[in-house]
């Protein structure tokens, strides 16, 4: 299982699935980690296998959604997204029935400090442009995740600092809450 990402620059890599956490526990943070980034990120299940998928069809290819967060070390992308329990994608996620019609209510905390939130609108339009663009060059397999970055990453936490608690929630239902151990 990968986790393909799509960058807020419009770049596409995978993530091993060694980074997924979504099981909302405390991420140890290794002794030679001096700091975190994150970008939030709209992500989608892959139910059918597929390459090259035109976004008329891409549809087909994905059955939920989420909302979660990247987290990176450093600013090399390579290494900096191979760190285990670094991809915050919650489950249960929501099935993709009604995605044209309702907006997604979206947000990001740091201490109970809002730090992202957004109205996502088109979720479904979103995710058909990501598969269609990323199946380009990876290939999807059933079981495999789409994560869509809604910005660009920004600095989280740097180990002198206190801030270690991070919580998100979609259309109102906690999605994770854990807190970061230094």
């Amino acid at each position: 299982m990968n986790i393909i990402v799509r960058t807020a620059s419009g770049a596409t890599y995978c993530r091993p699935d060694t980074t997924w956490e979504r099981e909302n526990k405390d991420l140890f943070v290794p002794d030679d980690v001096a700091a975190y980034r994150y970008a939030p990120v709209l992500f989608a299940r892959i139910s059918k296998a597929g390459k090259c998928v035109s976004e008329k069809f891409a549809g087909r290819y994905y059955d939920s959604i989420g909302f979660g967060v990247l987290l990176y070390v450093g600013n090399d992308l390579a290494t900096g997204s191979c760190h285990d329990h670094t991809s915050i994608l919650p489950t249960p996620l929501k099935e993709k029935a009604g995605l044209d019609d309702n907006a997604l209510t979206c947000s990001f905390k740091m201490d109970d400090k809002l730090i992202f939130d957004t109205i996502l609108e088109g979720c479904a339009d979103m995710i058909c442009k990501a598969i269609s663009e990323a199946s380009k060059i990876v290939s999807m397999r059933i079981g495999d995740y789409i994560a869509i970055e809604l910005q660009q990453m920004m600095e989280l936490t740097e180990r002198e600092k206190q801030s270690r608690h991070l919580s998100a929630d979609m259309d109102g239902e906690s999605l994770f809450d854990f807190n970061m151990v230094f």
